[in-house]
Protein backbone atom coordinates (compact mmCIF):
# COMPACT_ATOMS: atom_id res chain seq x y z
CA UNK A 1 0.00 0.00 0.00
CA UNK A 2 2.61 2.16 0.84
CA UNK A 3 4.72 1.87 -2.57
CA UNK A 4 1.38 2.29 -4.48
CA UNK A 5 0.67 5.65 -2.29
CA UNK A 6 4.25 6.70 -3.28
CA UNK A 7 3.43 5.95 -7.26
CA UNK A 8 0.44 8.03 -7.12
CA UNK A 9 1.76 11.14 -5.55
CA UNK A 10 4.85 10.87 -7.94
CA UNK A 11 2.12 11.02 -10.39
CA UNK A 12 0.40 14.23 -9.39
CA UNK A 13 3.88 16.29 -9.02
CA UNK A 14 4.22 15.43 -12.76
CA UNK A 15 1.00 16.43 -14.17
CA UNK A 16 1.31 19.70 -11.90
CA UNK A 17 4.94 20.31 -13.78
CA UNK A 18 3.42 19.71 -16.93
CA UNK A 19 0.55 22.17 -16.32
CA UNK A 20 2.86 25.16 -15.04
CA UNK A 21 5.28 24.78 -18.44
CA UNK A 22 1.67 25.17 -20.71
CA UNK A 23 0.58 28.30 -18.94
CA UNK A 24 4.24 29.79 -19.18
CA UNK A 25 4.90 28.87 -23.12
CA UNK A 26 0.88 30.59 -23.74
CA UNK A 27 1.45 33.39 -21.67
CA UNK A 28 5.14 34.60 -23.81
CA UNK A 29 2.93 33.60 -26.82
CA UNK A 30 0.61 36.42 -26.26
CA UNK A 31 3.28 38.75 -24.89
CA UNK A 32 4.95 38.86 -28.51
CA UNK A 33 4.06 41.63 -30.76
CA UNK A 34 2.22 40.73 -34.00
CA UNK A 35 4.35 40.97 -36.99
CA UNK A 36 3.58 44.09 -39.49
CA UNK A 37 4.31 44.66 -42.81
CA UNK A 38 6.97 46.76 -44.08
CA UNK A 39 6.06 50.30 -44.25
CA UNK A 40 7.63 52.68 -47.56
CA UNK A 41 8.51 56.14 -47.03
CA UNK A 42 8.33 58.85 -49.57
CA UNK A 43 10.87 59.89 -52.05
CA UNK A 44 13.79 61.09 -50.25
CA UNK A 45 16.66 63.33 -52.18
CA UNK A 46 20.46 62.70 -51.75
CA UNK A 47 21.79 66.54 -50.67
CA UNK A 48 25.41 67.30 -50.35
CA UNK A 49 25.70 70.54 -48.49
CA UNK A 50 22.23 71.55 -49.39
CA UNK A 51 22.47 70.95 -52.99
CA UNK A 52 20.12 67.87 -54.50
CA UNK A 53 22.08 65.34 -56.26
CA UNK A 54 18.99 62.94 -57.33
CA UNK A 55 15.67 61.31 -55.83
CA UNK A 56 14.92 57.74 -54.38
CA UNK A 57 11.15 57.46 -55.08
CA UNK A 58 11.07 53.66 -54.42
CA UNK A 59 12.80 51.47 -51.85
CA UNK A 60 15.21 48.89 -52.73
CA UNK A 61 14.07 45.32 -51.04
CA UNK A 62 13.71 46.21 -47.52
CA UNK A 63 15.90 49.41 -47.43
CA UNK A 64 13.92 52.26 -47.70
CA UNK A 65 14.14 55.41 -49.85
CA UNK A 66 15.16 57.72 -46.84
CA UNK A 67 17.90 55.31 -45.70
CA UNK A 68 18.91 54.64 -49.35
CA UNK A 69 19.06 58.93 -49.75
CA UNK A 70 21.33 58.99 -46.67
CA UNK A 71 23.83 56.19 -47.69
CA UNK A 72 24.42 57.88 -50.86
CA UNK A 73 24.71 61.29 -49.39
CA UNK A 74 27.75 59.85 -46.49
CA UNK A 75 29.03 58.78 -49.76
CA UNK A 76 29.08 61.73 -52.09
CA UNK A 77 30.03 63.87 -49.64
CA UNK A 78 33.05 61.47 -48.49
CA UNK A 79 34.51 61.69 -52.32
CA UNK A 80 33.91 65.35 -52.39
CA UNK A 81 35.22 66.61 -49.32
CA UNK A 82 38.37 64.40 -49.63
CA UNK A 83 38.64 64.98 -53.35
CA UNK A 84 38.64 61.84 -54.82
CA UNK A 85 39.62 62.11 -58.27
CA UNK A 86 38.07 59.61 -61.40
CA UNK A 87 35.06 59.40 -63.19
CA UNK A 88 31.40 58.07 -62.53
CA UNK A 89 31.08 54.65 -63.78
CA UNK A 90 27.52 52.63 -64.18
CA UNK A 91 28.40 48.83 -63.25
CA UNK A 92 25.13 47.36 -64.73
CA UNK A 93 23.80 43.85 -63.37
CA UNK A 94 20.65 41.74 -64.09
CA UNK A 95 18.94 43.19 -61.73
CA UNK A 96 20.48 46.78 -60.21
CA UNK A 97 23.33 48.94 -61.77
CA UNK A 98 25.77 49.98 -59.52
CA UNK A 99 27.33 53.51 -59.25
CA UNK A 100 31.10 53.92 -58.62
CA UNK A 101 33.64 56.38 -58.22
CA UNK A 102 36.86 54.44 -59.43
CA UNK A 103 36.58 51.27 -56.59
CA UNK A 104 34.08 53.22 -54.84
CA UNK A 105 30.50 52.26 -54.73
CA UNK A 106 28.30 55.30 -54.28
CA UNK A 107 25.04 53.77 -54.56
CA UNK A 108 22.75 51.02 -56.56
CA UNK A 109 20.07 51.44 -58.80
CA UNK A 110 16.93 49.10 -59.23
CA UNK A 111 14.19 48.75 -61.77
CA UNK A 112 11.75 50.41 -59.95
CA UNK A 113 14.36 53.78 -60.24
CA UNK A 114 13.62 53.63 -63.52
CA UNK A 115 10.32 53.49 -64.35
CA UNK A 116 9.08 52.74 -67.24
CA UNK A 117 12.19 53.83 -68.90
CA UNK A 118 14.31 50.27 -68.14
CA UNK A 119 17.90 50.91 -66.08
CA UNK A 120 19.53 50.52 -69.57
CA UNK A 121 18.30 54.20 -70.38
CA UNK A 122 18.00 55.51 -66.92
CA UNK A 123 21.27 54.84 -65.77
CA UNK A 124 23.41 56.87 -68.42
CA UNK A 125 21.33 59.65 -67.58
CA UNK A 126 22.50 59.46 -63.88
CA UNK A 127 25.68 59.38 -64.99
CA UNK A 128 25.67 62.07 -66.70
CA UNK A 129 23.47 64.24 -63.80
CA UNK A 130 26.28 62.96 -61.27
CA UNK A 131 29.01 64.14 -63.29
CA UNK A 132 27.72 67.53 -63.84
CA UNK A 133 26.49 67.75 -59.99
CA UNK A 134 30.24 66.59 -58.56
CA UNK A 135 31.99 68.93 -61.11
CA UNK A 136 30.16 71.58 -59.63
CA UNK A 137 30.59 70.58 -56.07
CA UNK A 138 33.84 70.01 -56.52
CA UNK A 139 34.54 73.48 -57.57
CA UNK A 140 32.63 74.76 -55.00
CA UNK A 141 34.94 72.78 -52.38
CA UNK A 142 37.76 73.94 -53.85
CA UNK A 143 36.74 77.76 -53.83
CA UNK A 144 35.85 77.28 -50.09
CA UNK A 145 39.04 75.50 -49.08
CA UNK A 146 40.92 78.19 -50.69
CA UNK A 147 38.99 80.73 -49.55
CA UNK A 148 39.69 79.39 -45.82
CA UNK A 149 43.27 78.34 -46.39
CA UNK A 150 43.77 81.91 -47.19
CA UNK A 151 41.28 83.34 -44.20
CA UNK A 152 43.99 80.80 -42.14
CA UNK A 153 47.01 82.27 -43.89
CA UNK A 154 45.83 85.71 -42.28
CA UNK A 155 45.22 85.08 -39.52
CA UNK A 156 48.55 82.86 -38.97
CA UNK A 157 49.97 86.21 -39.84
CA UNK A 158 48.23 88.32 -37.61
CA UNK A 159 48.32 86.00 -34.34
CA UNK A 160 51.97 85.97 -35.13
CA UNK A 161 52.59 89.21 -35.31
CA UNK A 162 50.97 89.81 -32.32
CA UNK A 163 52.25 86.96 -30.09
CA UNK A 164 55.44 88.58 -31.44
CA UNK A 165 55.06 91.80 -30.64
CA UNK A 166 53.86 91.03 -26.95
CA UNK A 167 57.50 89.47 -26.70
CA UNK A 168 59.38 92.07 -28.16
CA UNK A 169 57.71 94.45 -26.00
CA UNK A 170 58.22 92.34 -22.66
CA UNK A 171 62.42 92.38 -23.76
CA UNK A 172 62.36 96.06 -24.16
CA UNK A 173 60.82 96.59 -21.26
CA UNK A 174 63.21 94.44 -19.98
CA UNK A 175 66.12 96.57 -21.35
CA UNK A 176 64.70 99.57 -20.20
CA UNK A 177 64.78 98.62 -16.98
CA UNK A 178 68.23 97.45 -17.20
CA UNK A 179 69.77 100.16 -18.67
CA UNK A 180 68.05 102.98 -15.90
CA UNK A 181 70.00 102.90 -13.11
CA UNK A 182 67.16 104.61 -11.10
CA UNK A 183 64.86 101.64 -11.92
CA UNK A 184 67.10 99.45 -10.11
CA UNK A 185 65.56 99.16 -6.72
CA UNK A 186 62.76 98.60 -7.56
CA UNK A 187 64.16 95.31 -9.79
CA UNK A 188 63.74 91.54 -8.68
CA UNK A 189 66.90 90.51 -7.03
CA UNK A 190 67.97 88.57 -10.40
CA UNK A 191 67.43 91.73 -12.57
CA UNK A 192 69.23 94.23 -9.92
CA UNK A 193 72.63 91.79 -10.00
CA UNK A 194 72.13 92.09 -13.66
CA UNK A 195 71.72 95.90 -13.87
CA UNK A 196 74.67 96.63 -11.68
CA UNK A 197 77.14 93.86 -12.24
CA UNK A 198 79.87 93.48 -14.61
CA UNK A 199 77.27 90.93 -16.38
CA UNK A 200 74.79 94.06 -17.29
CA UNK A 201 76.59 94.02 -21.27
CA UNK A 202 76.11 90.39 -21.24
CA UNK A 203 72.25 90.65 -20.47
CA UNK A 204 71.72 93.35 -23.10
CA UNK A 205 73.78 91.20 -25.84
CA UNK A 206 71.63 88.35 -25.01
CA UNK A 207 67.85 90.34 -24.94
CA UNK A 208 69.12 91.60 -28.64
CA UNK A 209 69.98 88.22 -29.51
CA UNK A 210 66.67 86.92 -27.73
CA UNK A 211 64.95 89.65 -29.95
CA UNK A 212 66.33 88.30 -33.19
CA UNK A 213 65.98 84.53 -32.88
CA UNK A 214 62.26 85.15 -31.59
CA UNK A 215 61.37 87.52 -34.86
CA UNK A 216 63.07 84.28 -36.89
CA UNK A 217 61.53 81.86 -35.34
CA UNK A 218 58.21 83.81 -36.01
CA UNK A 219 58.68 84.23 -39.44
CA UNK A 220 59.38 80.35 -39.65
CA UNK A 221 56.39 79.02 -38.04
CA UNK A 222 54.20 81.27 -39.90
CA UNK A 223 55.69 79.92 -43.20
CA UNK A 224 55.28 76.69 -42.29
CA UNK A 225 51.78 77.11 -41.28
CA UNK A 226 50.91 78.81 -45.00
CA UNK A 227 53.21 76.17 -46.92
CA UNK A 228 51.18 73.40 -44.77
CA UNK A 229 47.68 74.53 -46.45
CA UNK A 230 48.38 73.58 -50.05
CA UNK A 231 49.09 70.94 -51.76
CA UNK A 232 51.24 72.28 -54.22
CA UNK A 233 53.27 73.92 -51.47
CA UNK A 234 53.57 71.09 -48.94
CA UNK A 235 57.10 69.94 -51.06
CA UNK A 236 58.41 72.78 -50.06
CA UNK A 237 57.64 73.07 -46.69
CA UNK A 238 59.32 69.86 -46.28
CA UNK A 239 62.20 71.04 -47.65
CA UNK A 240 62.43 74.24 -45.43
CA UNK A 241 61.76 71.82 -42.15
CA UNK A 242 64.12 69.78 -42.98
CA UNK A 243 66.97 72.70 -43.81
CA UNK A 244 65.77 74.53 -40.12
CA UNK A 245 65.67 71.15 -38.12
CA UNK A 246 68.46 68.99 -39.47
CA UNK A 247 71.15 71.47 -38.47
CA UNK A 248 69.88 71.71 -35.13
CA UNK A 249 69.26 68.15 -34.32
CA UNK A 250 73.21 68.04 -35.14
CA UNK A 251 73.95 70.17 -32.99
CA UNK A 252 71.85 68.57 -29.90
CA UNK A 253 73.46 65.30 -30.75
CA UNK A 254 76.91 66.63 -30.61
CA UNK A 255 75.53 68.51 -27.44
CA UNK A 256 74.37 65.40 -26.49
CA UNK A 257 78.14 63.99 -26.89
CA UNK A 258 79.57 66.56 -25.26
CA UNK A 259 77.49 66.89 -22.08
CA UNK A 260 79.51 64.94 -19.57
CA UNK A 261 82.39 67.27 -20.22
CA UNK A 262 80.05 70.42 -20.52
CA UNK A 263 79.07 69.12 -16.77
CA UNK A 264 82.50 68.93 -15.53
CA UNK A 265 83.65 72.20 -17.23
CA UNK A 266 80.90 74.11 -15.61
CA UNK A 267 81.69 72.08 -11.94
CA UNK A 268 85.74 73.65 -12.32
CA UNK A 269 83.80 77.29 -13.46
CA UNK A 270 82.22 77.01 -9.85
CA UNK A 271 84.43 75.92 -8.10
CA UNK A 272 87.02 78.85 -9.86
CA UNK A 273 84.62 81.32 -8.94
CA UNK A 274 84.41 79.97 -5.31
CA UNK A 275 88.42 80.18 -4.93
CA UNK A 276 88.24 84.01 -6.33
CA UNK A 277 86.21 85.16 -4.07
CA UNK A 278 88.02 83.49 -1.29
CA UNK A 279 90.95 84.97 -2.79
CA UNK A 280 89.53 88.74 -2.71
CA UNK A 281 87.99 88.42 0.75
CA UNK A 282 91.10 86.68 2.36
CA UNK A 283 93.20 89.85 1.42
CA UNK A 284 91.14 92.14 2.12
CA UNK A 285 91.02 90.72 5.80
CA UNK A 286 94.50 90.84 5.63
CA UNK A 287 94.73 94.44 4.38
CA UNK A 288 92.22 95.60 6.96
CA UNK A 289 94.22 93.32 9.83
CA UNK A 290 97.17 95.84 11.43
CA UNK A 291 100.63 94.30 10.63
CA UNK A 292 100.76 93.28 14.11
CA UNK A 293 98.57 90.90 14.26
CA UNK A 294 99.48 89.28 11.14
CA UNK A 295 97.97 91.36 8.53
CA UNK A 296 99.77 92.59 5.26
CA UNK A 297 100.99 95.93 3.74
CA UNK A 298 98.14 97.52 1.84
CA UNK A 299 101.16 98.31 -0.40
CA UNK A 300 101.26 94.72 -1.33
CA UNK A 301 97.69 93.41 -0.92
CA UNK A 302 97.24 94.78 -4.91
CA UNK A 303 100.56 92.40 -5.99
CA UNK A 304 100.28 89.40 -3.74
CA UNK A 305 96.18 89.36 -4.42
CA UNK A 306 97.45 89.28 -8.51
CA UNK A 307 99.49 86.73 -8.45
CA UNK A 308 97.34 84.46 -6.53
CA UNK A 309 94.29 84.89 -8.96
CA UNK A 310 97.32 84.27 -11.93
CA UNK A 311 98.12 81.29 -9.84
CA UNK A 312 94.67 80.10 -9.69
CA UNK A 313 93.63 80.74 -13.31
CA UNK A 314 96.82 79.22 -14.69
CA UNK A 315 96.21 75.87 -12.19
CA UNK A 316 92.90 76.41 -14.10
CA UNK A 317 94.14 76.12 -17.18
CA UNK A 318 96.50 73.30 -16.28
CA UNK A 319 93.79 70.99 -14.78
CA UNK A 320 91.11 71.88 -17.96
CA UNK A 321 92.37 69.27 -19.89
CA UNK A 322 92.82 66.87 -17.55
CA UNK A 323 89.29 67.60 -16.73
CA UNK A 324 87.28 67.57 -19.94
CA UNK A 325 90.14 66.42 -22.26
CA UNK A 326 90.17 62.91 -22.18
CA UNK A 327 88.80 62.34 -25.42
CA UNK A 328 91.34 64.24 -27.00
CA UNK A 329 88.55 66.91 -28.40
CA UNK A 330 88.12 70.53 -29.42
CA UNK A 331 87.52 71.55 -25.72
CA UNK A 332 90.99 70.02 -24.47
CA UNK A 333 93.02 71.60 -27.38
CA UNK A 334 91.46 74.87 -26.09
CA UNK A 335 92.53 74.17 -22.95
CA UNK A 336 95.87 73.51 -24.03
CA UNK A 337 96.26 76.38 -25.66
CA UNK A 338 95.26 78.64 -22.79
CA UNK A 339 97.58 76.57 -20.53
CA UNK A 340 100.61 77.43 -22.84
CA UNK A 341 99.77 81.17 -23.59
CA UNK A 342 99.03 81.72 -19.51
CA UNK A 343 102.27 80.23 -18.99
CA UNK A 344 104.28 82.35 -21.45
CA UNK A 345 102.39 85.42 -20.21
CA UNK A 346 103.35 84.54 -16.67
CA UNK A 347 107.15 83.86 -17.56
CA UNK A 348 108.00 87.69 -17.35
CA UNK A 349 106.13 87.95 -13.88
CA UNK A 350 107.26 84.99 -12.33
CA UNK A 351 110.75 86.62 -13.24
CA UNK A 352 110.02 89.67 -11.69
CA UNK A 353 108.59 87.98 -8.42
CA UNK A 354 112.13 85.91 -8.47
CA UNK A 355 114.25 88.70 -8.68
CA UNK A 356 112.17 90.87 -6.28
CA UNK A 357 112.20 88.14 -3.47
CA UNK A 358 115.89 87.79 -4.16
CA UNK A 359 116.32 91.80 -3.72
CA UNK A 360 114.60 91.36 -0.43
CA UNK A 361 116.35 88.52 1.45
CA UNK A 362 119.61 90.63 0.29
CA UNK A 363 118.10 93.54 1.30
CA UNK A 364 119.77 94.89 -2.22
CA UNK A 365 117.54 98.00 -1.62
CA UNK A 366 116.62 99.69 1.50
CA UNK A 367 113.77 102.66 2.52
CA UNK A 368 115.64 105.73 2.89
CA UNK A 369 118.38 105.10 0.70
CA UNK A 370 119.22 107.00 -2.20
CA UNK A 371 120.11 105.61 -5.79
CA UNK A 372 121.57 107.29 -9.16
CA UNK A 373 119.93 105.20 -11.91
CA UNK A 374 120.36 105.67 -15.70
CA UNK A 375 117.63 103.56 -17.85
CA UNK A 376 117.40 102.37 -20.53
CA UNK A 377 115.61 105.24 -22.36
CA UNK A 378 118.79 107.58 -21.49
CA UNK A 379 116.92 109.19 -18.43
CA UNK A 380 119.10 109.66 -15.00
CA UNK A 381 117.14 109.26 -12.34
CA UNK A 382 117.96 110.25 -8.67
CA UNK A 383 115.68 109.33 -5.84
CA UNK A 384 115.06 108.25 -2.66
CA UNK A 385 113.86 104.79 -1.79
CA UNK A 386 110.54 104.56 -0.25
CA UNK A 387 109.09 100.55 -0.53
CA UNK A 388 110.72 97.91 -2.22
CA UNK A 389 107.73 95.19 -3.04
CA UNK A 390 107.95 91.58 -4.84
CA UNK A 391 107.35 93.25 -8.30
CA UNK A 392 109.11 96.90 -8.01
CA UNK A 393 111.30 99.70 -6.52
CA UNK A 394 109.67 102.79 -5.75
CA UNK A 395 111.54 105.56 -5.62
CA UNK A 396 110.48 109.59 -5.49
CA UNK A 397 113.45 111.72 -7.49
CA UNK A 398 114.91 114.80 -6.04
CA UNK A 399 112.30 117.14 -8.20
CA UNK A 400 109.34 115.09 -7.09
CA UNK A 401 107.22 112.38 -8.26
CA UNK A 402 107.22 108.74 -7.68
CA UNK A 403 108.91 106.47 -9.88
CA UNK A 404 108.07 102.58 -9.90
CA UNK A 405 111.44 100.33 -11.36
CA UNK A 406 110.03 97.03 -11.87
CA UNK A 407 113.16 94.49 -10.75
CA UNK A 408 113.53 92.61 -13.91
CA UNK A 409 114.50 96.07 -15.40
CA UNK A 410 116.59 96.36 -12.66
CA UNK A 411 119.07 93.52 -13.94
CA UNK A 412 119.84 95.59 -17.05
CA UNK A 413 120.24 98.77 -14.93
CA UNK A 414 123.37 100.47 -13.65
CA UNK A 415 122.82 101.48 -9.82
CA UNK A 416 124.56 103.58 -7.98
CA UNK A 417 124.08 103.49 -4.34
CA UNK A 418 124.20 107.01 -2.85
CA UNK A 419 125.06 108.00 0.80
CA UNK A 420 122.19 107.58 3.17
CA UNK A 421 121.25 111.40 3.82
CA UNK A 422 122.31 113.92 0.95
CA UNK A 423 122.95 117.10 1.45
CA UNK A 424 121.27 119.94 0.28
CA UNK A 425 123.98 122.61 -0.85
CA UNK A 426 123.97 126.40 -1.61
CA UNK A 427 127.00 128.23 -2.56
CA UNK A 428 127.00 132.08 -1.06
CA UNK A 429 129.69 134.62 -1.24
CA UNK A 430 129.71 136.83 1.73
CA UNK A 431 130.96 140.60 1.66
CA UNK A 432 134.17 140.98 4.70
CA UNK A 433 133.86 144.64 4.46
CA UNK A 434 129.94 143.78 6.14
CA UNK A 435 130.99 140.82 8.09
CA UNK A 436 133.75 139.07 9.15
CA UNK A 437 134.30 135.72 8.50
CA UNK A 438 133.87 134.29 11.50
CA UNK A 439 130.47 136.33 12.41
CA UNK A 440 129.37 134.77 8.52
CA UNK A 441 130.20 131.10 9.71
CA UNK A 442 128.23 131.53 13.07
CA UNK A 443 125.48 133.89 10.88
CA UNK A 444 125.09 130.76 8.46
CA UNK A 445 124.93 127.76 10.60
CA UNK A 446 122.02 129.76 12.69
CA UNK A 447 120.03 130.17 9.49
CA UNK A 448 120.41 126.69 8.45
CA UNK A 449 119.34 125.20 11.51
CA UNK A 450 116.73 127.63 11.73
CA UNK A 451 115.31 126.51 8.58
CA UNK A 452 116.06 122.51 9.16
CA UNK A 453 113.50 123.20 12.44
CA UNK A 454 110.94 125.06 10.73
CA UNK A 455 110.53 121.66 8.44
CA UNK A 456 111.45 119.15 10.85
CA UNK A 457 114.76 117.89 9.78
CA UNK A 458 116.64 116.75 12.58
CA UNK A 459 120.15 116.69 11.33
CA UNK A 460 122.63 119.49 11.52
CA UNK A 461 123.75 122.08 8.72
CA UNK A 462 126.72 121.81 7.38
CA UNK A 463 129.11 125.21 6.69
CA UNK A 464 131.68 124.81 4.86
CA UNK A 465 134.48 127.74 3.65
CA UNK A 466 135.25 127.28 0.39
CA UNK A 467 137.33 130.72 -1.24
CA UNK A 468 138.75 133.55 1.14
CA UNK A 469 140.10 136.51 -0.14
CA UNK A 470 140.32 139.90 0.77
CA UNK A 471 136.79 141.13 -0.77
CA UNK A 472 135.02 138.58 0.61
CA UNK A 473 134.51 135.03 1.26
CA UNK A 474 132.54 131.85 -0.17
CA UNK A 475 130.55 129.36 1.96
CA UNK A 476 128.91 126.16 1.07
CA UNK A 477 126.07 125.37 2.95
CA UNK A 478 124.20 121.79 3.60
CA UNK A 479 121.61 120.93 5.08
CA UNK A 480 121.39 116.94 4.51
CA UNK A 481 118.08 115.03 4.12
CA UNK A 482 116.44 118.17 2.99
CA UNK A 483 114.59 117.84 -0.13
CA UNK A 484 115.34 120.05 -3.52
CA UNK A 485 112.31 122.06 -2.79
CA UNK A 486 113.73 123.94 0.10
CA UNK A 487 116.61 125.49 -1.95
CA UNK A 488 114.97 128.50 -2.58
CA UNK A 489 114.26 128.77 1.07
CA UNK A 490 117.34 128.12 2.27
CA UNK A 491 118.85 130.66 0.04
CA UNK A 492 116.81 133.84 0.79
CA UNK A 493 117.17 132.72 4.56
CA UNK A 494 121.28 132.96 4.39
CA UNK A 495 121.18 136.26 2.37
CA UNK A 496 119.06 137.70 4.79
CA UNK A 497 121.65 136.58 7.73
CA UNK A 498 124.80 137.55 5.96
CA UNK A 499 123.19 140.75 4.52
CA UNK A 500 121.95 142.46 7.77
CA UNK A 501 124.13 141.20 10.13
CA UNK A 502 123.04 142.69 13.40
CA UNK A 503 119.32 142.02 13.10
CA UNK A 504 120.46 138.43 11.67
CA UNK A 505 122.50 137.45 13.57
CA UNK A 506 119.87 138.58 16.56
CA UNK A 507 116.77 136.87 14.50
CA UNK A 508 118.39 133.34 13.97
CA UNK A 509 120.18 132.91 18.01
Amino acid sequence: MQGVATARSFARRLASLAMLLLLSSVAKAESLPAPTAPAHSGPAQVRVHDHVAMTFAAPDGSRTPSQRASEASENLSSVIDNEVPGDVLIEMHPDSARVRLGNRVLFRLVPADAGAAGLNEFAPRVQASLEDFLRTERQRARLQTGVLRASLVVFFAVLGFLLLRLLLKALSTVEQRLTRQKDAAGLPDDLRRLARGPWRNVALVGLAALRLFASIAAALIVLLATLSLFEGTRPWRDRLAAGVSDPFIAFLHRLGGALPNLLLLTLLLLVLRGAWQAITQSFARAAATPAAEGGIDPERVYVLRLLARAALLLGAFLLLPLVIGGNGGLLAALGLVAAGAAALAFVPLAATVVVGAWAQLGREYRAGEWLGLRLSSGLEVTGEVVSVDFTHLRLVPENGGDVRIPHLALLFTPVVHLPMHRALTVEIPVDRASLAAPDALRQLQAAARFVAEQHGLETAPVVLLLEFTAVLTRFSVGLPGAPESLRNELLLALIEATTHATSGASSYA
